[in-house]
């Protein structure tokens, strides 16, 4: 990881917290930068994206770009709406991503149209705030028919009362393309039978 936020909150501050050379010299397989638009800082945040894309590119370090809402974690980053994300996404891609996490827009075909708008790179879907079993299988379900390679999921599957299961339930979306409601059905056996 790249950056962390300063200040979160609706104007977050992003702060460079390292360097590609340093994660390449620990033996990181690839670094992370959050990317947030719309911001007083929006000027920096697009000049770190560049430099962290060039110094990725000339050392061959993956590059992961979270091209997220200003404040992921906020209950208003949908009013920014997808124009927000496209933008932010296609930055991303322009400025030397190799994988883009992007944030859930609210449906699948405009999530198809981050995938569109990546031109080509991998997408996957950011977890995002604490959701239901079900919305979370759903809005994955969804990305992956829209075009996703994958997820990029934290308190939803560690803070669930049973992570493994959990995980699991995301691969026979992801992997197994199983629908939401098939994974679902084992994911509520897994639980009742412990």
């Amino acid at each position: 990881m790249l950056s962390a936020s300063a200040h979160p909150g609706e104007n977050p501050s992003i702060a460079a917290v390292a360097e590609v050379e340093e994660a390449l010299r620990s033996g990181a397989d690839a670094v992370v930068l959050y990317v947030a638009l719309g911001t007083d800082t929006e000027q920096d945040m697009i000049e770190r994206l560049a430099e962290v894309g060039s110094a990725c590119d000339e050392l061959g370090m993956p590059f992961i770009a979270e091209a997220e809402w200003p404040s992921a974690y906020s209950g208003t980053t949908a009013e920014l709406g997808t124009d927000y994300l496209l933008r932010n996404v296609r930055l991303c891609a322009e400025l030397g991503a190799d994988i883009i996490k992007t944030n859930w827009p609210g449906s699948g075909e405009e999530y198809a149209r981050l995938v569109a708008a990546a031109a080509g790179l991998p997408t996957v879907l950011a977890g995002g705030s604490r959701i239901t079993e079900a919305e979370l299988l759903t809005r994955q379900q969804h990305a992956m028919e829209a075009g996703a390679v994958g997820c990029s999921v934290g308190r939803n599957i560690f803070m669930h009362e049973s992570p493994e299961a959990m995980a699991r339930a995301l691969k026979r979306v992801i992997v197994d393309r199983w629908t939401a409601e098939r994974a679902l059905e084992e994911l509520g056996a897994a639980a009742a039978a412990r």
